[in-house]
């Protein structure tokens, strides 16, 4: 199916349906956790937006860079900030948000650390 086929109408809604689903590998889970971000020697603090096996959705006050590789650590939010994972990974994408005044971006993860 080629796009100039969706523009002249010529797809059944079923077809629709399939050609603009979501593909992942993996599913997304929502899960709100605090992610320290850690790249050149400089800190960044966000929150999940969602996570799957090897990814992980981000909300956050700064742009990080597509391709540059970060550390990161993922924190429970309660009393006790328990280390729920951290590892190292590559931003995908990152863009701003203007309804939120934040940054989106996805990290793919590349490996988890103990």
């Amino acid at each position: 199916m080629h796009r100039e086929d969706i523009s002249k109408g010529e797809v059944m809604q079923e077809d629709a349906k399939y050609y603009f689903q979501e593909r992942r590998r993996y599913p997304r889970y929502e899960v709100n956790y605090d992610v320290e971000i850690i790249f050149s020697g400089k800190k960044i603090f966000a929150s999940t937006n969602d996570m799957s096996e090897n990814g992980i959705g981000l909300l956050l006050p700064k742009s990080l860079i597509e391709g540059e590789i970060v550390n990161f650590k993922v924190k429970s939010r309660d009393d006790t900030e328990r280390l729920i994972m951290q590892g190292e990974a590559k931003v995908v994408w990152c863009q701003y948000i203007d309804e939120l005044g934040l940054y989106r971006a996805g990290l793919e993860i590349l490996n988890i650390s103990e």
